[in-house]
């Protein structure tokens, strides 16, 4: 991705934090995964600050809420890196 401060600053951190949790060494819980892919999303409609705020969320699990089975399987990181490279683009 060339362009903006922002968007260097999305891609910076988003790399960063595919490469940290690629170091725990097992794959993202759903809500980490899906907080990656809203923060493409937000990305990819050019939301750059709010993309940031998605991915900074990944370092903060979700508030004590009851623990409900997710949706779907999550994403692996290497899907996610396949995103994100599409994206990059």
């Amino acid at each position: 991705m060339a362009g903006t401060p922002r968007r260097a600053a999305f891609e910076d951190r988003f790399e960063r934090e595919l490469v940290r949790l690629d170091r725990r060494g097992r794959e993202p819980e759903a809500w980490e995964a899906e907080s990656l892919l809203s923060a493409l999303g937000a990305a990819a409609m050019k939301e750059f600050e709010l993309a940031c705020a998605l991915v900074d969320s990944v370092r903060t699990p979700p508030s004590a809420s009851p623990r409900q089975a997710p949706r779907r399987q999550a994403m692996s990181i290497a899907a996610l890196r396949r995103c994100f490279g599409r994206l990059c683009a």
